[in-house]
């Protein structure tokens, strides 16, 4: 009967540091899926701006203002236009 007491509160003990080893775990995944959630929000904002940004950077208009104003470019006269066919 002592023999099986002892077993018993050793099970007892091995059991209760198992619970704790699981609860400490479960505590790290569950700050790792915190931290992750984070950067997904993080990414999820810069994919925006970029696309944002994007859009602005590769609008016609832009693109004309620059060609026009910083490179000085010009639509062609209609007879500085030469077609070459084979």
């Amino acid at each position: 009967m002592i023999m099986l007491n002892t077993l018993l509160v050793a099970l007892l003990f091995v059991t209760s540091l198992a619970v704790v080893q699981v609860k400490n775990e479960t505590r790290q995944a569950f700050v790792r899926l915190e931290q992750l959630q984070q950067q997904r929000d993080d990414m999820h904002i810069e994919w925006g701006k970029m696309q944002l940004e994007q859009s602005t950077y590769s609008g016609h208009s832009r693109i004309d203002h620059i060609a026009r104003n910083e490179l000085k470019m010009v639509v062609p006269q209609e007879y500085a236009v030469i077609k070459v066919t084979r």
